[in-house]
């Protein structure tokens, strides 16, 4: 079933307030002559490409979501990630954590996030951003770059208020918070 599409969409691709305004007319009303069903039509066809998009997005995002399995560990939990060397490293920057700039929020956990399309199943581990708000900035990735925007990288808008771009690896993390280094890019607020 098709929506109807709002005033914003049809400013967006380019009506203008009278078209929008007479479209409406007509859609109640229906149409008398050739260039009121000209119109409609070209409504018609904005409202069946947008609704194409958003189905095309929604499939995408389910798609990413079945291909990835992620499995929370939360502060207290840190001793049940199974790699060792992981581990360590978790338990560390949680120690950390307090001392670093990330500390104005409580440390939320570590992320494991597995490829179930890869064949040997490979997973990477990232921090948790479940206490963090989309007031913080991005962070510091490998190479001196910031991290993405989530809408960017999933095509799925974040939760209102939570934070809004993608958390580094554990390795990354570790690495500047051992140095003494920012994880967070507090100058591009």
């Amino acid at each position: 079933m098709l929506r109807h599409l709002i005033d914003f969409e049809l400013e967006a691709a380019g009506w203008s307030t009278g078209e929008i305004r007479e479209v409406r007319r007509y859609l109640t009303k229906g149409t008398k002559d050739a260039r009121q069903r000209r119109l409609v039509q070209r409504y018609q066809q904005l409202r069946r490409d947008i609704v194409a998009k958003e189905d095309l997005a929604a499939a995408k995002a389910a798609k990413l979501a079945e291909s990835v399995q992620h499995t929370v560990y939360g502060p207290d939990e840190l001793n049940e990630i199974p790699d060792e060397k992981i581990r360590e490293k978790a338990l560390a920057i949680a120690a950390l954590w307090p001392h670093s700039d990330g500390g104005v929020v409580p440390f939320a956990g570590v992320v494991r996030g597995v490829d179930l399309h890869d064949p040997d199943k490979t997973d990477n581990y990232y921090l948790y951003d479940g206490t963090w708000n989309h007031t913080m900035p991005r962070m510091h990735a490998s190479a001196g770059r910031l991290t993405q925007n989530i809408e960017k990288v999933y095509h799925v808008a974040p939760k209102p208020g939570a934070y809004r771009y993608c958390a580094v690896t554990l390795r990354t993390a570790f690495s500047r918070m051992r140095h003494g280094k920012d994880l967070f890019a507090w100058d591009t607020v």
